[in-house]
C-alpha cells in the first residue's frame, strides 16, 4: 500500500507544483528537455501536458480511488498497455525512465504521488463521432479484447463485477442520500436485481470464457480517444482497465453515444466495426441495455470521490432526478432497437 493522495485534495500548488513536476520529468526520462508543464484535467487523477520545442508527452499523478490503492495494480494497467503497443494496437502507452521503470513516487508536502508518464496522443476527441470514426473505435476496441486474451500479467488486477458496477455505487449513493429519496433507492434496488438476473441468464455460466469476460478497458467513450486529420486514431486513459464482461465495454460506449446525442447511425456503425473483428452471440447482445444501465448506476456511485471536488451545489435534486429519469427512460428500450444497432 501506497502513500496515495486522498481524493479530497486536489492537485495545488503545495501538493505538486508544475515546475516540480517538469523538474522531475527532465531529471529521470530521456525523452527531451520539457519547458512547459499545464495541468489540463484533474479528475479520477491529475493529468498534465508537458511540452518541449519538438515533443510532448503526459505525466498522470495517480489519486487514490475505492476500488485502486495498491501500485501492483497500477504496474497491471502500464504492462497491459505495453503489450498492447508490441502487438501493434494504437494506444498512448507507458514511457520508462533512465531505469527502465514505468512509475514513479513523486514526493510532496502531503505524501507520495504514483507518477506514471505516456506517449501524446495526436488528434482530437470527436463528440459525438461521426460514423468513420465510431467504426474505427469499434473495430479498435475488438483488438484490445482479442490481443489481451494472451495477455500473462505479473500483477493483479480488479474486476468490474456486480459488486463492483452496482453493490458498492449503489451504497455510496445511499449514504449520500441518507433518507431522501427512498423511492429511488427501491428503484436502484429493483434495477440491480433485475441487471444481476440478465447477465447471469446469459453469460455468468462461463465466466473463464474469453468471448464473454476477460480483460477489458473499462472507459472507452468518446472522450478516451483521439482522431486525427486522417481519422487515425489512438486510445488512452487505461485506470479503468480489469477483469470483466467484454460487452461492458460496448455498453460504456453507447452510454455516452445516447449522453451525447449520437445518431443512430453512428452507433450502428460502431458495432458494425466491433462485429468486423468479432461476432456477437445473442446472449451478448440480450445483455447490453443491462449494462449501459449498469454504467449509469456505476457513474452515479461515484458521488463520494467527487464530491469535495466540485461545487458544493452541484450534486443537487435537480441533477439526481435527471440521472434517474434517464435511467428510467433507457430502462423502457426495446431489445429491438438494441438488436436493430447490432445486427
Amino acid at each position: 500500500m501506497v502513500g496515495f493522495r486522498k481524493e479530497s485534495q486536489s492537485a495545488q500548488p503545495e501538493s505538486l507544483t508544475e515546475s516540480s513536476l517538469r523538474s522531475f520529468v527532465n531529471d529521470q526520462y530521456d525523452c527531451g528537455v520539457f519547458n512547459r508543464c499545464n495541468l489540463i484535467a484533474s479528475g479520477d487523477n491529475d493529468t498534465y501536458l508537458l511540452t518541449s520545442d519538438d515533443n510532448k508527452v503526459i505525466a498522470r499523478a495517480y489519486q487514490s480511488k475505492p476500488w485502486l490503492n495498491q501500485t501492483s495494480e497500477i504496474h497491471f494497467e502500464l504492462e497491459l498497455l505495453q503489450y498492447l503497443k508490441q502487438q501493434g494496437l494504437p494506444v498512448s502507452y507507458p514511457l520508462t525512465d533512465k531505469d527502465n521503470k514505468t512509475l514513479n513516487m513523486l514526493s510532496s508536502p502531503i505524501g507520495e504521488f504514483p507518477l506514471a508518464i505516456f506517449s501524446f496522443a495526436p488528434g482530437i476527441v470527436f463528440s459525438p463521432m461521426n460514423p468513420t470514426q465510431s467504426y474505427v473505435f469499434g473495430r479498435t476496441i475488438a483488438d484490445v479484447h482479442t490481443s489481451s486474451n494472451a495477455f500473462n500479467p505479473q500483477t493483479q488486477r480488479f474486476s468490474l463485477d456486480m459488486d463492483f458496477l452496482l453493490l458498492n455505487p449503489i451504497k455510496s449513493l445511499k449514504k449520500h442520500w441518507e433518507n431522501n429519496r427512498a423511492k429511488d433507492q427501491q428503484f436502484l434496488d429493483q434495477l440491480a436485481e433485475n441487471i444481476t438476473q440478465t447477465i447471469n441468464n446469459n453469460l455468468s455460466h462461463d465466466l473463464t470464457s474469453e468471448d464473454h469476460w476477460g480483460i477489458i478497458g473499462g472507459d472507452f467513450h468518446q472522450s478516451n480517444a483521439h482522431f486525427d486529420q486522417e481519422d487515425k486514431i489512438t486510445c488512452f486513459d487505461f485506470d479503468l482497465c480489469g477483469y470483466g464482461w467484454r460487452m461492458y465495454d460496448l455498453a460504456t460506449f453507447l452510454w455516452d453515444a445516447w449522453h451525447t446525442q449520437g445518431s443512430p447511425e453512428m452507433q450502428k456503425s460502431f458495432f458494425q466495426g466491433y462485429q468486423s473483428k468479432k461476432e456477437l452471440s445473442a446472449q451478448e447482445t440480450e445483455v447490453i441495455l443491462s449494462l449501459v444501465l449498469a454504467r449509469q448506476i456505476w457513474y452515479m456511485g461515484t458521488v463520494d470521490m467527487y464530491i469535495n471536488k466540485v461545487h458544493s451545489d452541484f450534486y443537487n435534486q435537480e441533477y439526481w432526478d435527471k440521472l434517474i429519469n434517464q435511467l428510467k427512460l433507457w430502462e423502457t428500450i426495446d431489445q429491438d432497437y438494441i438488436n436493430s444497432l447490432v445486427i
